[in-house]
């Protein structure tokens, strides 16, 4: 796996999540990218620090996403049992000092959330940075990491309306393939 064609990808891996997870990943191989997620090594001898940190070493690309930054509306009022979770914010913040700090200048990081402006409640230190919100739509996900990867890289663009079309015969074919 080469550091130029290499994508880290930062995002929830909750079941809830999933849909959106899929597209991204979906949309980083059919733009010819090959997608990087703490999930890929099993061996549990190794930190899973260490394994994300050499992740985003080895990855030119960062897509992060934020959107589970938060607890649940249903959660509220906040107990002392309520956490945030930091976890998307952390290796974003991983990411960005491998740019600043390290080698790797020539890092490209993308920030996704679930709605427009919500990461300024929780991260006010990227204002200024041109986040992206998906709605948790896996369409509107596609949309915006697809243009995103065209726009920093070299690859060609595939139109956002044939990668959806893809990927829903995708779906239908693992859906039909489990069924």
């Amino acid at each position: 796996m080469s550091y130029e064609n290499s994508v880290f990808i930062n995002s929830p891996f909750d079941d809830d999540f999933e849909p959106i997870l899929q597209a991204i990943v979906f949309t980083v191989i059919c733009l010819g990218f090959t997608p990087r997620l703490a999930l890929e090594d099993a061996d549990n001898s190794r930190l899973r620090l260490e394994k994300i940190c050499e992740l985003v070493s080895a990855s030119k690309f960062g897509i992060h996403d934020i959107s589970l930054c938060k607890t649940k509306i249903e959660d509220y009022p906040r107990t002392h049992t309520d956490y945030w979770r930091l976890n998307m914010s952390f290796e974003l913040g991983m990411d960005f000092g491998a740019k600043q700090f390290g080698q790797k200048s020539d890092k490209r990081i993308l920030v996704l959330e679930e709605e427009n402006y919500e990461s300024k409640r929780t991260l006010s230190d990227i204002s200024g940075w041109d986040i992206e919100a998906h709605q948790l739509d896996y369409s509107r996900a596609i949309k915006v990491v697809s243009k995103w990867l065209a726009k920093v890289s070299n690859c060609d663009e595939i139109p956002p309306s044939k990668l959806i079309g893809m990927y829903t015969g995708f779906q239908e074919w693992r859906y039909a393939k489990n069924a």
